[in-house]
């Protein structure tokens, strides 16, 4: 399975668990909902997603990891200027994704699953697709590991806007696979 379609799996688990109301109940049409791109043009949207990130936080994002399909009105478009109810409108969606990304529990991919894959691995896999194949040890950019943060983006801009949300763990990777960090 290429990266892509791993990547879409994890889209839809995440999207799959989360919304962002206040409680963390999902109905069945706030999942039909979250699943379903959306009919908002990107000019006049909100998006969230998931980046390799920076540990400073309100720096530019490394790399993309995925972007949720589902997305929300702005009516703060057009602009360029960050907008904050977008920003916190991600926080919210990052602290119900966040319990459910474990590097170590199986991969969500019913074929990556069964041949003994991680959630991890999957995310490594993505970094070896995308030219690094080593996040800490033997990593000269990434000693340390690599970190996965929330970004949200508003009119379609270039810029991503970080949200200050990240992962507490960071993900170490050896060409392609999941190993623990130094």
């Amino acid at each position: 399975m290429t990266g892509g379609k791993v990547l879409l799996v994890v889209c839809l688990f995440v999207v799959g668990v989360v919304n962002c109301q206040e409680d963390n109940k999902l109905d069945e049409e706030d999942l039909k909902l979250l699943r379903s791109e959306s009919t908002i043009p990107l000019e006049e949207a909100l998006r969230c997603g998931i980046f390799f990130a920076q540990d400073q936080i309100g720096l530019d994002p490394i790399e993309r990891l995925f972007v949720i399909k589902f997305t929300w009105p702005a009516p703060e478009c057009p602009t360029e200027d960050r907008v904050e109810r977008g920003v916190e409108h991600c926080s919210k969606l990052w602290d119900k994704i966040v319990t459910k990304l474990q590097y170590k529990k199986p991969s969500l991919v019913k074929e990556r699953k069964e041949a003994g894959f991680s959630m991890g691995d999957d995310i490594c896999n993505t970094l070896k697709e995308k030219g690094v194949l080593y996040a800490g040890n033997k990593s000269k950019r990434f000693p340390e590991g690599m970190t996965l943060g929330f970004f949200s983006n508003t009119c379609a801009n270039v810029k991503w806007e970080d949200t200050g949300k990240r992962h507490p763990e960071k993900i170490c990777c050896a060409k392609g696979t999941h190993v623990d960090c130094p």
